[in-house]
């Protein structure tokens, strides 16, 4: 999402699969995040919030996710999820909620769309979570969307070896 909003900060959720977190590990000086804990929730101007928008799943940003739900006008909330919608979803100014099975694959078709340039580190990203997120696309959630921006991010060189790297596949 920072690629969509650059002058954001990365604040990681709990639920980040280990593939993933080993890589951003290793790429820390790239893809710099902070800790929940470090958040000052009440400097906060806008939200994003990526593959998650239910208020129980924000336990871990709780001042943030109280704003949210307390509506505070100088909080812009947008999200960017994949997941059913749910009684506890929160209300958002902008909602990319769509039935794909990523919520990087939303994020990608909007970078598509608007003809954002991306380098071959964030290709290598953006594919790893798509292809953890589909379960290798195994997953039944998984689409054809998802199968487009992977192969999209594969033309701006995503690196199938850095991939199968992270990507670890249960026997």
């Amino acid at each position: 999402a920072q690629k969509v909003y650059p002058s954001a900060g990365i604040v990681l959720g709990s639920g980040l699969g280990r593939d993933v977190r080993e890589f951003l590990a290793l790429h820390r000086d790239r893809y710099a995040t902070s800790s929940a804990e470090a958040l000052n929730a009440s400097l906060v101007q806008r939200a994003i919030l990526v593959d998650v928008r239910r208020a129980g799943r924000l336990a871990h940003v709780a001042g943030l996710r109280d704003r949210i739900l307390a509506g505070d006008p100088e909080l812009e909330v947008h999200v960017w999820d994949h997941h059913g919608a749910a009684d506890d979803d929160v209300p958002a100014a902008l909602e990319r909620c769509e039935p794909v099975g990523s919520a990087t694959t939303l994020l990608v078709e909007h970078m598509q769309r608007v003809q954002l340039s991306i380098d071959v580190m964030e290709a290598t990203l953006f594919a790893l979570g798509i292809h953890v997120d589909t379960g290798s696309f195994r997953y039944a959630g998984t689409t054809a969307r998802d199968a487009a921006a992977f192969a999209w991010l594969l033309d701006r060189g995503a690196r199938l070896a850095v991939i199968n790297r992270y990507a670890s596949l249960p026997f």
